[in-house]
């Protein structure tokens, strides 16, 4: 600090100080075929799963520890914290929930940063994040969502004039997406994306979160022969 007369100054300064010892995790995977055994060193954690587990641990310390903020990373971590099983972790993602209300812009949609230009891309992962934590019962500004669904939809009824020009078709399908999580689905947007050829499981969600179980299917079964849905049916068989 520095003093003057009757004027005093002072600074707080964080000095950021890397662990030299910092938690390491091993984590084996094994696939146990009928009458064979496998044993597990001590100390060590056990979990059994006949299908390929999600490890919660991993994902927590991970959205924790993860140093990087800007928008779409600040969603990202407040979608795993809600995803857990039993999230501790609320007082955090009120304060994901602040930050991210100090990035929407006068249009709706959400910047990368504070004082940035609104980002499609990054509106759909902030829009998904608030949505999620309103259903999880954390309160949201009820402006805040209304603002954002506005401009989702401004922007989907843009793309359906501008196409991939404007964002590619993954991007639209995503926005429909939120739209439908959010309880405002666009049919005439899913049904126009559908059109130009676009299929699988973002569509298929939008479609299924929107009550149209039969063109949820649709877009399903026309989504086989991608290769995110051969990985997972790999997985599955």
């Amino acid at each position: 600090g520095a003093s003057a007369s009757s004027h005093n100054f002072s600074e707080t300064l964080e000095i950021p100080v890397k662990n030299p010892v910092p938690d390491v995790t091993e984590v084996k995977r094994f696939l146990l075929a009928s009458g064979e055994s496998f044993g597990l060193e001590s100390p060590g954690q056990l979990q059994l799963s006949g299908f390929p587990a999600v490890d919660f641990a991993a994902l927590e310390k991970e959205a924790m520890d993860y140093p990087y903020d800007c928008t779409s990373q600040l969603a990202c971590r407040g979608i795993i914290l809600l995803s857990l099983p039993e999230t501790t972790q609320e007082s955090l993602v009120k304060q994901l929930i602040s930050r991210i209300y100090s990035r929407q812009g006068a249009d709706g949609g959400f910047s990368w940063w504070p004082g940035g230009i609104s980002s499609p891309e990054v509106s759909s992962q902030a829009g998904e994040f608030l949505v999620r934590a309103s259903k999880a019962g954390v309160e949201v500004n009820k402006g805040v969502m209304e603002n954002w669904k506005k401009d989702q939809q401004n922007i989907s009824q843009a793309w359906g004039l501008a196409g991939e020009s404007l964002s590619s078709m993954e991007d639209e399908a995503y926005r429909l997406y939120t739209l439908s999580l959010a309880g405002s689905p666009s049919v005439s947007g899913m049904n126009r994306l559908k059109e130009k050829g676009y299929s699988g499981y973002t569509l298929a969600s939008a479609y299924a979160l929107a009550g149209k179980a039969n063109l949820a299917q649709a877009a399903l079964e026309a989504g086989k022969d991608g290769d995110s849905y051969r990985a997972l049916e790999a997985l599955i068989l």
